[in-house]
């Protein structure tokens, strides 16, 4: 029986891959850097959500905040840069 905690960290990783699959796709095909500092945001996303997942879900007795503060810190550069910089 799986846990709710792995279900919807399963959940959230496929859904942060999808749409980071997606916007490098479209990237490529386009070549809009927005589209870039939104897959890379997605990119940190999905690893801030495989740390989730070892955090809470596989390994309940290891912290792992710090790095999936890094992480999503991370995503909100990317996006804020291609927010401000690429808007301009």
């Amino acid at each position: 029986m799986l846990s709710l905690n792995l279900v919807v960290s399963l959940a959230a990783i496929v859904l942060s891959l999808g749409c980071m699959v997606l916007l490098f796709h479209g990237y490529a095909v386009r070549g809009t850097r927005l589209l870039l500092w939104c897959a890379l945001f997605f990119l940190c996303l999905t690893a801030n959500n495989v740390l989730l997942l070892f955090d809470l879900a596989l390994a309940p007795g290891g912290d792992l905040r710090l790095y999936r503060f890094a992480s999503s810190a991370a995503g909100l550069v990317f996006v804020l840069y291609g927010f401000i910089y690429e808007a301009q």
